[in-house]
């Protein structure tokens, strides 16, 4: 397709989204369109970038310029309440999914936030079946309305060091499903050295809520009551989690992190059995492993039938204000979700392709290297990441990592933590 061509193409959408006038278009086709784009952790450049510059081979009319990355998906989402407030918004954003919701309140008020559903109607009829699961692309949606197209997605995996697995007598081949089994490894894996740990699952070492959520979701409990006026977690469930994550702690002897680059370090040189973390690591686990030791992945056990875990990772969303940089973006949306770029990021990272094409492509590739196959085998266990009110998730976990700290190391009994954590949360609620 020439550059003409796609420009007119660009220009023709817009006017079937917009209503721009005949005349607007053919000026408008004569210039190119600069996209002002915005996603969150600096470090996500090395997939970004690449994709990008491919993109502007492809589509030479549309050009793709990044404003600076902010640190965290919390960050992130500050700068675009900012910058709803003074206008300077991007024309495309990465919102973290359990940032989506408030940001698309925070910008529907306002009437910046752009609905995907007439640039998803103009695709052939079966273009979001084709491309992916309900469960992922349910993520992207808020109140019912389609604001964002899933980009990354991660659900926590663990990882293992196969050859202490087979140190201790078990099979790497048929790795424990359930935590009993895990329990039950690491214990093994404790006894063959003073050096040697056989576990971690610190939860309150890492800087957000994650794994915490997917303790109760994997439980099949909620964070939020049914009524969405308190937390979901102040059950029988939610007392299961306290004691499952006692239990993990107490009985396999765990040295409770505060940090997760303690346990991972610890990991790399080869003394830690197994940890919890995200398959987004993938790439760069295996090159700090180095040829140390075998390193394989596995699934987080899901206890109950209907039990999920939460999905982290970005999905990418259109703020643009004209209807020609609308349509543009749209196509870089596209392309970005569309299977070659989703394959490429999964094959860069570990995170798990969001189009379900890419999982075809794949194939061998997850052949031949399953530590990363892992992830997309728990798509269909995908479940939103739940933001609290008001953008204070950060803050409430800040309070709650404190309690999980003392809860695994026995200081306090479960139910207690219990008490304490719902008390926490819903105090940070209200205030």
């Amino acid at each position: 397709m020439s550059i003409l061509s796609k420009t007119s193409k660009i220009m023709l959408r817009a006017a079937a989204f917009g209503g721009l006038a005949f005349g607007c278009i053919h000026v408008a086709a004569a210039e190119d369109i600069t996209l002002d784009v915005m996603y969150p952790w600096p470090e996500l450049k090395s997939f970004q970038e690449p994709l990008a510059e491919q993109f502007m081979k492809e589509n030479q009319d549309i050009k793709i310029k990044f404003r600076l990355s902010p640190a965290d998906y919390t960050e992130a989402n500050l700068a675009i309440a900012r910058g709803s407030l003074t206008g300077d918004l991007p024309d495309v954003y990465f919102s973290g999914y359990s940032e989506l919701k408030s940001m698309v309140e925070t910008l529907s008020k306002r009437g910046q936030f752009v609905p995907l559903t007439p640039f998803i109607s103009a695709e052939k009829s079966d273009w979001v079946a084709e491309n992916f699961g309900s469960a992922l692309f349910s993520l992207g949606r808020v109140n019912g309305t389609q604001y964002a197209i899933p980009f990354n997605a991660s659900t926590p995996i663990v990882y293992f060091n196969a050859d202490l697995v087979k140190k201790a007598g078990h099979d790497p081949n048929a790795f424990p499903k359930d935590w009993e089994g895990i329990i039950a490894l690491a214990k093994d894996i404790n006894a063959l050295s003073n050096d040697v740990n056989g576990l971690d699952f610190s939860v309150g070492a890492i800087s957000s809520d994650w794994v915490w959520q997917a303790t109760v979701l994997s439980l099949g409990g909620a964070m939020v009551s049914a009524d969405g006026a308190g937390v979901g977690f102040n059950d029988k469930i939610g007392l299961e989690a306290m004691k499952l994550l006692q239990r993990i702690s107490l009985e396999t002897k765990m040295n409770v992190a505060t940090t997760g680059s303690a346990f991972q370090q610890q990991f790399f040189a080869g003394k830690l059995g197994l940890f919890v973390s995200s398959p987004s690591s993938i790439a760069n686990f295996t090159q700090s492993v180095g040829g140390r030791f075998e390193m394989r992945t596995a699934p987080f056990p899901i206890v109950a039938k209907d039990g999920g875990l939460p999905t982290g990772g970005n999905a990418v969303a259109i703020i643009a204000k004209d209807e020609a940089h609308k349509a543009a973006a749209w196509r870089y949306v596209e392309y970005l979700t569309g299977p070659d770029a989703q394959a490429y990021v999964a094959k860069s990272t570990g995170y798990m392709p969001t189009n379900l094409k890419a999982g075809e492509s794949l194939k061998n590739f997850y052949g031949q290297n399953p530590t990363y196959a892992t992830a997309f085998k728990q798509v269909g266990v995908a479940r939103p990441w739940y933001s609290y009110p008001r953008g204070n998730s950060k803050e409430i976990w800040s309070v709650q990592r404190k309690i999980f700290d003392q809860l695994q190391r026995g200081n306090v009994p479960p139910e207690q933590a219990l008490k304490d954590l719902v008390s926490a949360t819903e105090s940070k609620l209200k205030n």
